[in-house]
């Protein structure tokens, strides 16, 4: 069953892990979403991945505090 979505709440190691995480929805010439949830201490991340075709989504607060979301569709 090919993955088509992947939901990755909080910041991953490094670049790298984030690319084999993604990359999982797009096996075989299949197409996916990912979406990465990162709290408000964890954004810096983003600049990490600043050069990858990721969509950011404007933060929307929660009653825990701000939530940084990006989205990203594999092109592989």
């Amino acid at each position: 069953m090919p993955v088509r979505m992947m939901l990755q709440v909080g910041m991953p190691a490094d670049e790298a892990q984030y690319i084999h995480r993604v990359g999982r929805t797009a096996r075989a010439g299949k197409q996916g979403q990912a979406i990465l949830l990162l709290h408000d201490f964890e954004q810096f991340f983003l600049r990490t991945i600043q050069e990858l075709p990721v969509d950011r989504i404007k933060p929307t607060s929660v009653e825990v505090g701000p939530v940084h979301c990006a989205s990203a569709v594999p092109t592989d």
